[in-house]
């Protein structure tokens, strides 16, 4: 999830709380989960490779996956009490050994602070060009001046899962939302930054035109409203985690999806 706070005279004035309610229901076992997507045969033999020559000492991780040659290790893992760090790895795929071609690491207890060298402007000024160029002018071929190449999306701001890598991955996740809203755009968005963190909610609208998740194009126009947080390294976006209310989409979409619920 991702949350902002508007402090006025010291103390709290607004607060925007970022969370996916239709995740929140399926991991409550109200509603069926997606199916997830499966890892191709090569991506598997890929981190049975990783367990066998580089996670010899069986350490825990959060979230590990694959994207063709690419090997993703997010550990440790976050649920336990005595984690204090949260560290990504990112491994290629080279004659059939595995080469280190990306770690970071922050704390998470304490909370992550930031870091201090990266300037506040620059960072806020990238992901404002995100938005400006690519999410509302539709201009993918932008990504590469701001996007780093090994960057992660984390679904629905999970911070430990990731279900997007590189420009291509990004590409692939903007691609199936313009596939579903072909006119999809940013009709307004406020911005929240500190040093490499860049914090805003905005509010999407779109045509329905091709299918989204289960549901079948209606033609109706649909609104909603997300928080997403962006960090910058070494002047690109490195990670996105991103939250919007995936139910009042589907709702918009089709109102029969929940109607039988109770109304409050």
């Amino acid at each position: 999830m991702v949350n902002i706070v508007q402090l006025v005279d010291g103390k709290i004035a607004e607060s925007w709380f970022g969370m996916d309610p239709l995740v929140e229901m399926q991991q409550m076992g109200i509603v069926p989960s997606f199916p997830s997507s499966r890892l191709k045969r090569k991506e598997k033999a890929n981190i049975k490779l990783f367990q066998k020559t580089i996670n010899i000492d069986n350490i825990k991780y959060d979230n590990l996956t694959a994207f063709d040659d690419v090997v993703v290790a997010i550990s440790p893992p976050q649920y336990e009490e005595e984690t204090t760090t949260r560290k990504i790895e990112i491994y290629q795929v080279k004659d059939k050994t595995l080469e280190l071609v990306y770690s970071f690491e922050h704390t998470v207890n304490p909370p992550y602070p930031g870091e201090t060298s990266i300037d506040t402007e620059l960072s806020r000024s990238i992901v404002k060009r995100f938005f400006d160029k690519v999410l509302i002018g539709h201009k993918l071929n932008v990504l590469a001046e701001i996007a780093s190449s090994n960057i992660l999306i984390h679904p629905t701001a999970m911070p430990c899962e990731a279900s997007y890598y590189g420009i291509k991955g990004v590409k692939a996740w903007l691609n199936e939302q313009l596939k579903a809203f072909p006119d999809l755009t940013i009709i307004d968005y406020f911005i929240v930054a500190q040093n490499d963190i860049i914090a805003i909610r905005w509010t999407a609208k779109g045509t329905s035109k091709g299918k989204f998740l289960i549901l079948k194009p209606s033609g109706k126009i649909v609104e909603y409203t997300g928080i997403s947080m962006y960090r910058i390294e070494d002047g690109k976006i490195a990670e996105i985690w991103e939250t919007r209310n995936t139910f009042a989409i589907m709702r918009q979409i089709n109102p029969k999806i929940g109607s039988g619920a109770h109304k409050h």
